[in-house]
């Protein structure tokens, strides 16, 4: 879930949110990435406070790689192509 200050004032992606909590299938799935400072636990749901959150204002392959392993994808930065 991309968290921005359009994002979280969005009505469809508070029900696309609610929606996915209430499915045991995306349980320890909902990872959320802070693009922006926003203020997503009073606008969204409180429950994204308690899950890691990955900060993705500056793009860079550190926080990629931060995103992955929180996914617990592996990968082998030497080959990737540049």
């Amino acid at each position: 879930m991309l968290l921005s200050r359009a994002s979280v004032s969005s009505l469809w992606v508070k029900r696309e949110l609610n929606y996915a909590l209430t499915k045991s299938r995306y349980k320890e799935r909902i990872v959320p990435v802070l693009l922006e400072n926003c203020n997503f636990e009073s606008s969204l749901s409180w429950t994204l406070s308690t899950t890691q959150i990955v900060t993705m204002k500056k793009l860079s392959r550190s926080t990629f790689a931060r995103l992955l392993q929180v996914w617990e994808i592996t990968y082998d930065a030497k080959k990737l192509k540049r």
